[in-house]
């Protein structure tokens, strides 16, 4: 993708579609905004095993807050 500057439209759906997920998810956290920021940019620039880390992070976030 990067040497053609073209994707593949599935990918770029997915990928659209990764990033709105991230927002859901980092949406009703309780961190600041900039924290918020940079998991969806995260995400938006290693797509899927960002996501992954994200959901992992999220999930022990939401443990360690009563």
């Amino acid at each position: 993708m990067l040497l053609v500057g073209q994707a593949p439209a599935v990918l770029a759906l997915t990928l659209l579609v990764l990033v709105y997920l991230a927002f859901i998810e980092v949406r009703k956290l309780p961190v600041t905004r900039t924290v918020k920021l940079w998991w969806v940019l995260l995400v938006f620039l290693l797509h899927f095993p960002a996501y992954l880390a994200l959901r992992f992070w999220a999930e022990r976030k939401r443990e360690a807050t009563p």
